[in-house]
C-alpha cells in the first residue's frame, strides 16, 4: 500500500505492477510502440542494478590505473600464490591493469596485490602525518 503519491517510474520499479498498470494510472504523454514501451519498464525495474554496474566500472577503471611500485617485493605480498608472485617479479607491471593482462593470474591475485597496496599507501600516510 502506498501512502503518498509516488512517481510512474517507482510504480513501475515495483516488481508486482507492469508498464501498464501504471498507464491505467497515469496515461503516458506519447503513444509508445512496444519495444519503446518495454525499454522504459526495464530501465525503471533494474535502475538500481545499472547505477550500481556504472559505479563497479568506474571503480575498476580508477583501479586499473593505480601504479605499483617499482621497488615493491611481491614475494612479501600476502595471500597470493607463490607462482603469481613469480610472475609478477618477471614482469614488473607498472600498474594494475598491466598486471591483470599477465598470463596465469587470477582476478584474486589482483585483489589481494590492490588491498596490499592500500595498506602500504595507509601505512605510508600515517608515517608521514
Amino acid at each position: 500500500p502506498m501512502s503518498e503519491p509516488q512517481p510512474a517510474a517507482r510504480l513501475v520499479s515495483r516488481p508486482d505492477l507492469t508498464i501498464q498498470d501504471a498507464w491505467t494510472l497515469a496515461p503516458p504523454p506519447e503513444t509508445l510502440t512496444f519495444e519503446e514501451a518495454e525499454q522504459v519498464e526495464i530501465r525503471c525495474k533494474y535502475e538500481g542494478y545499472f547505477a550500481r554496474q556504472e559505479r563497479d566500472v568506474e571503480r575498476f577503471r580508477n583501479a586499473e590505473t593505480r601504479a605499483i611500485p617499482a621497488s615493491l617485493d611481491f614475494f612479501a605480498v600476502p595471500g597470493i600464490p607463490y607462482e603469481a608472485r613469480q610472475r609478477f617479479s618477471e614482469v614488473r607491471p607498472v600498474n594494475l591493469g598491466q598486471a591483470g593482462r599477465i598470463p596465469g593470474i587470477r582476478s584474486s591475485d589482483i585483489a589481494a596485490l590492490l588491498v596490499y597496496l592500500e595498506k602500504l599507501s595507509r601505512e605510508t600516510q600515517a608515517a608521514e602525518a
